[in-house]
C-alpha cells in the first residue's frame, strides 16, 4: 500500500481504536530516540602502526657507449648481468629501451568482497554545530589519525524494512527474550517469577483495524503488521524492555540517588562524571559484565550512535579495531534525572550489537585520502543548504560508523567537521558534518551519485 493510501486509511480509523492502540503501545514503552553527541574524558588506547611496504620501480638503463650510436634496444635481464644490445641497421632509427627481470611489479590484489552502496536517503536532521571553538566537538572516540588500520569490518543491518507495508524483517523473538532475561538476571532479578510481555495488538484490536483497512482501501494488513516490536518485564524497581535490535532500556521506577560526594549528569564536569560512572560500574557490575566492559573508557556526551544527555561507557578492547567497534556498537549509556537537584540515575541503556551480519573485512583508505575525496565532492552531508567552503575549513576528522535503522550496511566513514563561514552567528562558528566512506572506492558502487545531499 502506498503512503498516501495508508494515510487515508489511518485517517478513517475509529478514534477509540486509535486511542486503545496508543495506550497498548505506550504501556509497553516506545524506544527513546535521542540525538547524541560525544565528548571524551578517557585516554585513547595505544596505537600499533601497521607498516606498508613500498616497491621501487627499476630505473631505465642508459648506455654511455659512444661507439654504439645506433643501438635500437637495450634489454636488462638483472642488476648483475650485462645488458643485451641490438644494433640498428639504419642510423635514423630511434633507440628503444626495454627492461625485463625475474621480479615484475604486479597490480595490487584486493580481496573479493561484495560491492556496497551507502544509503543516501536517510534523513539525519541538520547536523550542524554552533560552537565558539572546535575543541567543543572533541569526544571520546578512541580513533586518532595516527591509527594505520588496513581493514575494517562491514556489517549487514540485521533488521530491514520491506514491502508496501514497510515491515521489519529479521527480528529474532527468541533471542530478544533471551537478552531480556539475561539483563534481568544481571540486575539480580529472579527470572523464574517474572512475566514477559510485548507491545503487540490485542486480538480485538487486530480484527477491528483489519476491518477498517479493508473498508477504506480494500486491502488488509498482513499478519506481520501486528507483530510486536518490543518485549518487556516490569518489577517494583524496573521496567526492562528489549527492541528488535537487541538494545535494552532499563527504566527505574524510582531513580537511584548517588551517594554524597558524587556529581553526575549534564551539570557535572568531565572528571566528576568519570568518577560517577566508575562508581556505577561497580554498583551495576552485572550489566557491565553482560556487555563485556572490563576496561572502561568514559564518554561524557553519550556516544556516537545518537543518544544525547547521557554518559557513555565502552570497553577499551585489546586492539585498535576492538576499541573502534566497541565505541560505535557496544556501549552503556547512563542518564541522570536533570529536573532534580540530586545526582540520580533513572535510565540505563545497553547498546548491544549483533555482529553475525558481517560481510567481511574491507580495505580502507587513510584520512588524508578521504580529505582529497572530500575536496572532490565525494561526500554526503545534511548541511547541503550551504556551499562546501573547501578543505581548508576542515576543523577536525574522526572515524565512525553511521548506525541508523534504515542503513542497509554499517560501513566506516570519516566524519569531517567543516567550518561554514556563512553560517556563523551570535559570535559562534557553525561546523557542518561531512561524511566520506573509509572503504576503498573499488568496493563502493556509484560514487558519482553522491551530490552532497541527504534531505535538503
Amino acid at each position: 500500500m502506498k503512503k498516501e493510501r495508508l494515510s487515508d486509511a489511518i485517517g478513517q480509523l475509529d478514534d477509540e481504536i486509535i486511542e486503545e492502540t496508543a495506550q497498548v503501545r505506550d504501556k509497553a514503552g516506545s524506544k527513546r530516540h535521542r540525538p547524541l553527541a560525544w565528548a571524551s574524558v578517557a585516554a585513547a588506547c595505544a596505537v600499533l602502526a601497521l607498516a606498508v611496504g613500498l616497491k621501487v620501480l627499476p630505473s631505465m638503463f642508459e648506455s654511455d657507449n659512444d661507439e654504439l650510436p645506433y643501438a635500437t634496444s637495450v634489454t636488462v635481464t638483472s642488476d648483475e648481468e650485462e645488458p643485451e644490445i641490438t644494433t640498428a641497421t639504419d642510423e635514423n632509427d630511434e633507440p628503444e629501451v626495454t627492461t625485463s627481470s625475474d621480479e615484475e611489479d604486479e597490480p595490487e590484489e584486493l580481496p573479493d568482497l561484495p560491492l556496497i552502496t551507502p544509503e543516501l536517503e536517510v534523513g539525519m536532521g541538520f547536523e550542524g554545530h554552533d560552537v565558539e571553538d572546535i575543541s567543543e566537538l572533541y569526544n571520546g572516540n578512541p580513533w586518532t589519525p595516527e591509527f594505520e588500520l588496513d581493514t575494517l569490518p562491514v556489517y549487514n543491518n540485521p533488521i530491514v524494512y520491506e514491502g508496501e507495508w514497510h515491515l521489519p524483517v529479521g527480528a529474532d523473538y527468541e533471542e530478544m527474550e533471551n537478552m531480556l532475561l539475561r539483563t534481568a538476571q544481571a540486575l539480580g532479578i529472579d527470572t523464574d517469577n517474572v512475566t514477559v510481555s510485548d507491545n503487540g495488538y490485542s486480538e480485538e484490536q487486530t480484527l477491528e483495524i483489519r476491518a477498517m483497512y479493508e473498508k477504506v482501501s480494500g486491502e488488509v494488513p498482513p499478519d506481520e503488521y501486528f507483530y510486536p516490536t518490543m518485549l518487556y518485564i516490569e518489577t517494583e524497581e524496573y521496567r526492562i524492555s528489549v527492541d528488535q535490535r537487541l538494545n535494552i532500556d532499563i527504566d527505574f521506577t524510582k531513580p537511584f540517588v548517588l551517594p554524597d560526594g558524587y556529581n553526575f549528569g549534564t551539570s557535572a564536569t568531565d572528571e566528576e562524571n568519570t568518577e560517577a560512572v566508575l562508581y556505577l560500574a561497580e554498583k551495576y557490575s552485572g550489566l557491565f559484565e553482560l556487555m563485556g566492559i572490563e576496561d572502561p573508557l568514559v564518554d561524557t556526551k553519550g556516544g556516537s550512535a545518537g543518544y544525547s544527555g547521557g554518559i557513555a561507557c565502552f570497553d577499551a578492547g585489546e586492539t585498535e579495531i576492538e576499541s573502534v567497534l566497541n565505541y560505535n556498537f557496544n556501549y552503556i549509556v547512563l542518564y541522570d534525572n536533570s529536573i532534580t537537584p540530586e545526582s540520580d540515575l533513572y535510565i540505563i541503556r545497553l547498546n548491544n550489537f549483533d555482529y553475525r551480519g558481517k560481510l567481511g573485512d574491507y580495505p580502507i583508505i587513510s584520512s588524508d585520502e578521504a580529505l582529497e575525496l572530500l575536496g572532490e565532492g565525494k561526500y554526503i552531508t545534511s548541511v547541503a543548504r550551504y556551499d562546501f567552503p573547501g578543505t581548508e575549513y576542515v576543523g577536525r576528522v574522526e572515524l565512525i560508523y553511521r548506525v541508523t535503522d534504515l542503513e542497509e550496511y554499517y560501513i566506516p566513514y570519516y566524519r569531517f567537521y567543516v567550518e561554514i563561514p556563512e553560517g556563523a552567528k551570535d559570535g559562534k562558528k557553525l561546523y557542518g558534518a561531512y561524511y566520506v566512506p573509509a572503504v576503498r572506492q573499488e568496493y563502493i558502487s556509484d560514487m558519482t551519485v553522491w551530490d552532497g545531499h541527504f534531505n535538503n
